[in-house]
């Protein structure tokens, strides 16, 4: 990765190498990170946090009121659409 890069992660924590990643971003080898997968969950060591080039959020980032009544709404949906189908046969 050149200077300019940023890494972004948000799969799994196993696929970065945390200590090398916080050597690149405090010497500025890359321009920054966004994280919401950490190396221990939950998180207890906050060195890679505290670096002004790196953005962290939880993993469940994606949970809100709207999110959470669509799955809501798709899991009756598909229990609805599955007894639906169960008498058809």
């Amino acid at each position: 990765m050149n200077p300019s890069s940023y890494f972004i992660n948000t799969s799994r924590a196993e696929v970065v190498d945390y200590k090398v990643l916080h050597e690149l971003l405090s010497h500025n080898r890359i321009a920054g990170a966004a994280l919401d997968v950490f190396e221990e969950e939950p998180v207890t060591d906050f060195s890679l946090c505290r670096l002004e080039n790196v953005i962290a959020s939880p993993h469940i980032a994606y949970f809100t009121k709207h999110s959470n009544r669509n799955l809501l709404r798709k899991s009756v949906e598909s229990i609805l659409d599955f007894l639906t189908s169960e008498n058809d046969r």
